[in-house]
């Protein structure tokens, strides 16, 4: 992906995977000016910016432009509850190309806390109140409702 193109700002998968992946986010009219100049105008001009630091606390640019964005989750295993919104299965592609290790199926309680021993927050599980029963944790370190 190159290119994200979007009418309106708004956090959808796709947004979330073009902070990963793309060289633009910008607005439609990127689209509309370059068909009528008859070629692709520079993007650099149509970042999306309705995205202010308000709305999502996030430097849309600085974003894209990081290089450390490919390494968020750089020697991370992340396993994620089958409830989570949105679904496992496309938070697994942002993990693996921020650099990190999905796991379909999650470790003991007791494996987790050795490997988180060795190197702090290196395991990692995203859950939801509905899966809760699913952990067989007595703590939380982070609970976001």
């Amino acid at each position: 992906m190159t290119h994200l193109v979007m009418t309106k700002p708004n956090r959808t998968i796709k947004f979330m995977y073009a902070l990963c992946r793309a060289k633009y986010i910008v607005q439609s009219t990127w689209l509309e000016d370059s068909s009528r100049s008859g070629h692709f105008l520079p993007a650099d001009n149509y970042w999306i910016s309705d995205l202010t630091e308000a709305n999502f606390k996030c430097d849309i640019p600085a974003v894209v432009k990081s290089s450390s964005r490919n390494h968020l989750f750089e020697n991370r295993v992340i396993y994620i509850t089958p409830s989570v919104m949105p679904a496992p299965g496309y938070l697994r592609w942002l993990i693996e190309f921020s650099g990190g290790k999905w796991e379909h199926n999650r470790r003991s309680v007791m494996k987790i806390h050795e490997l988180n021993q060795q190197s702090p927050n290196s395991y990692i599980v995203i859950s939801c109140p509905e899966d809760l029963h699913l952990l067989g944790f007595k703590h939380y370190v982070c609970f976001v409702a």
